[in-house]
């Protein structure tokens, strides 16, 4: 699979499509591979072994679903933040998070909003207050932690927004395959962020219990 996703696919002149991009690819490969190894038709790999930080970052996992009551998608989003933040403040060491102090996480938010755009050092900065949040609950620091994390400036007219013109619009929208069911759904989602400003991750995942055609409704379910 990994031979398929990294070297075939790039250069793929097969008779039959090959369906779509990298990250397209990866899901049902995954789910194929689960299968296979479900049926007993291939052997597993070997076993990992569980890391301190994995075992945390779990914890965490169940605690933004349960507790904040988070997506699949934000969930991922935060623990990829908070991982980068234990790998860069622990490194090989052992993790201790009763020794963080206040100028530590200062210093790393600073360090990451040189190389971040505004929005995502606030989204770093929510990550870890949140996951200060459950490092207190779950009793594995004595005082709160959040108000060590910076406030990030990001104004909403700092910048010119980026948009299609009219024209730019239609020649998107006339580009997709209407004969193939991978042209008829890009189309779709297409006019959904162009007609009705839905956001990419908004579209992904609808669901067509989202859709009430009588009424003309859709339900958009929001990321908290």
């Amino acid at each position: 699979i990994n031979k398929f996703l990294t070297c075939h696919l790039k250069k793929c002149f097969c008779p039959t499509p090959k369906g779509g991009s990298f990250q397209y690819c990866c899901s049902p490969l995954k789910h194929y591979l689960k299968v296979l190894r479900d049926n007993k038709l291939v052997d597993f790999p070997p076993t990992k072994p569980i890391l301190p930080a994995d075992k945390i970052l779990r914890n965490f996992g169940k605690f933004l679903e349960k507790i904040k009551g988070l997506t699949t998608s934000s969930i991922r989003i935060y623990s990829r933040y908070i991982r980068e933040f234990i790998k860069a403040r622990y490194r090989d060491a052992p993790i201790n998070f009763k020794k963080l102090a206040h100028n530590d996480i200062k210093e790393y938010v600073i360090c990451k909003a040189k190389v971040y755009n505004p929005k995502t050092t606030q989204l770093l900065a929510s990550s870890l207050r949140t996951f200060f949040d459950f490092l207190r609950v779950t009793n594995r620091i004595k005082f709160s932690l959040r108000d060590a994390v910076p406030t990030v400036p990001c104004r909403r007219l700092s910048s010119i927004p980026k948009y299609l013109n009219d024209e730019q619009l239609e020649c998107l929208l006339s580009s997709f395959n209407l004969s193939s069911s991978l042209g008829l759904r890009d189309r779709a989602m297409a006019l959904l962020m162009s007609r009705l400003g839905l956001r990419c991750g908004e579209v992904s995942q609808l669901k067509l219990e989202d859709l009430n055609w009588r009424q003309g409704i859709i339900m958009i379910k929001k990321n908290k």
